[in-house]
């Protein structure tokens, strides 16, 4: 077992390319949740429209109006998750992660190796991958966020000791973050009617 107070750089790697593939992981998985976001409101929108097309009897002129009025919400949703979260270029940002993970895992394995190898080996003798490894680093223009490390030190509690309430806390926000926009988009839009017809028919 090698000793991280001895070799901190070696430390700093381990943790680098662990966040990195943590924050791939994250970023890929919430790409493909906003997707299902926008293609949840659009067939909300195809529903809605459907309605007004069909003109059934069974609806009202005031009917007609909060279907309408609906239809209107859903796509400014549709419209802000397109623009804001599309301007976050979670594909571009996702891969460049991956890649930078994949380049710092080599070196982490070139120190490693050597450090096991050669007898004696001090932090000089791996200053060649860390000067790598900064390279790698300064390469890549997108950094990890404050979340992706906390997810990577909750899956190691071991090593962080990290305990239940720091895990579990950890955990609800990766889900919030990944699957908010889903989520309210599929809750937000009957809510919405709902509250519409509610007031409506108060008044």
């Amino acid at each position: 077992m090698i000793d991280w107070n001895q070799y901190p750089e070696l430390n700093r790697m381990w943790e680098t390319r662990g966040t990195r593939f943590c924050c791939h992981a994250r970023l890929t998985r919430t790409n493909v949740w906003i997707t299902y976001a926008i293609a949840t409101g659009s067939a909300y929108v195809i529903f809605l429209s459907m309605l007004g097309v069909l003109n059934l009897h069974a609806f009202s002129a005031e009917d007609y109006k909060i279907i309408n009025i609906g239809s209107v919400f859903i796509s400014v949703v549709i419209i802000f998750l397109s623009l804001i979260e599309g301007a976050k270029n979670y594909t571009l940002r996702a891969e460049a992660m991956h890649q930078c993970a994949r380049e710092i895992t080599a070196v982490y394995h070139r120190a490693e190796a050597k450090i096991k190898n050669v007898p004696g080996c001090a932090l000089a003798d791996i200053s060649a991958e860390v000067v790598a490894y900064d390279a790698v680093v300064d390469k890549y223009h997108f950094n990890h966020d404050r979340l992706d490390f906390l997810i990577f030190r909750a899956e190691n509690p071991k090593v962080y000791k990290c305990g239940y309430p720091m895990i579990g806390g950890v955990w609800l926000l990766r889900v919030v973050c990944t699957y908010g926009a889903f989520a309210f988009v599929l809750v937000s839009v009957p809510a919405f009617l709902a509250a519409i017809v509610l007031v409506v028919n108060r008044y």
